[in-house]
């Protein structure tokens, strides 16, 4: 049967100051403003969060224009936040051509690198770096090479594309691969053990009493969803009051129909307007992390 579930349409991120982060992105990223509006009301409530109503909103693409956008939403700092230390969305991982090149660039933006660009052991043909915008939303910055074709990765378009990858933090490991399963008909790879220390001294948590398990769940439109266990007591993320949960808030992903989703909306289902909705109707759940998700109706597949 045909994936229905995504591919992902954006990443949600708080950002102190909206005009500093879009010429952030805009030059470090290379990222080109898609839209920029305030928050409307009803899409403020639809993620359970009224006080980010009129709040200044700003959804950014990559050059090959292709799903898997960044939006910034404006909120002040919440002062518990420490990236890698809570539940909920952890990482956003982003297409790129060349991560080595990538950090030199970076290295004249107010990024912290909390992993350089170096092959991942399980897959030598990927080369990925780790950073932390100076918000606290932590990238992953991905280079598939030649394993795009061999486990069926997208192939980069430019030096930056698209979001593909949403990391998720998760207490109780075996409870959200079960409830991705049943809600959404992911089925998760084979779970192995992830180094919860790769951010490096001053980030993520305590090594925990036994060996944390990750694993990826497959969407359609060559996106995916990873599932990093952590220890059983990492406490939910903080979010300003009735407003949006700090750093990583909400991923975005694209259903071909809300109809079995509308009993555990947040709120009703509403037609979005502008990017990445385009007039189609959205409605946002919450995950057994907390996290936030929201899904909109394509119709089909989006992949």
């Amino acid at each position: 049967m045909e994936q229905s579930f995504g591919p992902i349409m954006a990443a949600t991120v708080t950002v102190s100051n909206l005009e500093r982060a879009v010429a952030l992105y805009e030059g470090a990223l290379f990222l080109e403003v898609g839209a920029q509006a305030d928050v409307p009301s009803a899409l403020a409530r639809s993620w359970g969060a009224p006080a980010v109503t009129g709040r200044p909103c700003a959804v950014l693409r990559p050059g090959s224009g292709n799903p898997g956008w960044l939006r910034l939403v404006e909120a002040p700092p919440v002062p518990a936040y420490r990236p890698l230390a809570s539940v909920s969305w952890a990482g956003i991982e982003i297409l790129v051509a060349d991560p080595v090149g990538l950090a030199g660039h970076l290295a004249k933006w107010p990024f912290k690198v909390i992993g350089p660009p170096a092959p991942l052991r399980s897959f030598p043909d990927i080369t990925a770096m780790q950073v932390i915008d100076p918000d606290g939303a932590v990238l992953y910055l991905t280079d598939v090479g030649a394993a795009a074709q061999a486990i069926d990765l997208p192939v980069v378009s430019g030096q930056v594309d698209r979001v593909f990858i949403v990391v998720l933090a998760v207490p109780d490991f075996p409870r959200a691969l079960a409830f991705y399963r049943e809600h959404f008909g992911l089925e998760a790879g084979e779970a192995h053990e992830r180094n919860i220390h790769f951010e490096g001294p001053g980030y993520g948590l305590p090594a925990p009493d036994s060996p944390a398990n990750m694993t990826t769940m497959r969407l359609a439109g060559q996106s995916l969803i990873q599932v990093d266990e952590y220890p059983e007591k990492t406490p939910p993320r903080p979010a300003e009051d009735r407003g949006l949960p700090a750093g990583f808030a909400i991923a975005s992903f694209a259903v071909a129909s809300l109809v079995p989703f509308e009993e555990r909306g947040l709120t009703p289902a509403m037609a979005g307007e502008g990017p990445p909705y385009e007039g189609r109707r959205t409605l946002t759940m919450r995950g057994p992390a907390g996290e936030l998700i929201e899904l909109i109706e394509t119709g089909r597949s989006a992949g």
